[in-house]
């Protein structure tokens, strides 16, 4: 198997992408950590149009030295998390939650804000909370230097609308390491691990 160039996206300070589908269509999603010196950019989601056969601009967001993309699903509604690291002069940044609007040209709105420090990666699992009660939670991975608060790993579960909650990612523990640059998520003996 040998790949071949489909398509070359010109985006400038690209560092992360992650690749889905809502409603049937293909998207990807870039996000974009600086332009020269400016971390206060637009990142970007393409969408893939049959017509052309080529992914063609979709929806600009405006991000603050983005480390990461990720999209997943809670509650059968599609989201994306953008993890905003450096603005350009903090590393106290708000990282941002979109979620797609129902129109029928959708689009991503802000769902939530979440105050982060450094922010580099999110990884989306789900957790068994007791009594085969699983539970979407969101791990976020921080890099930078901080005075005013540890670094590590924050792990944020979601108060889900089906359950009477406010539909919203809550900061549920801080894991005490230093310098995370990422993170990952899975199963070993029957524990979720990050």
């Amino acid at each position: 198997l040998l790949w071949e160039p489909l398509q070359l996206i010109n985006v400038t300070g690209a560092v992360a992408c992650a690749a889905f589908q809502y409603v049937g269509n293909p998207y990807v999603a870039v996000a974009v950590e600086k332009v020269l010196v400016d971390f206060t950019v637009d990142s970007f989601v393409f969408k893939f149009s049959p017509d052309t056969n080529e992914l063609v601009l979709h929806q600009s967001i405006p991000t603050r030295g983005a480390k990461d993309v990720l999209d997943f699903v809670v509650e059968g509604s599609r989201m994306l998390a953008i993890a905003n690291s450096f603005d350009g002069s903090s590393y106290q940044t708000v990282s941002v939650i979109y979620k797609w609007d129902q129109s029928a040209q959708p689009t991503l709105q802000e769902h939530q804000l979440i105050d982060t420090n450094g922010a580099t990666a999110f990884q989306h699992f789900q957790a068994d909370f007791g009594g085969g009660e699983m539970r979407d939670c969101l791990a976020l991975a921080r890099k930078e230097v901080s005075t005013e608060t540890s670094l590590g790993i924050q792990v944020f579960v979601y108060n889900g609308t089906a359950s009477g909650g406010a539909g919203a990612f809550a900061v549920m523990q801080t894991l005490p390491l230093e310098q995370a640059a990422s993170v990952t998520a899975g199963t070993l003996g029957g524990y979720t691990v990050l």
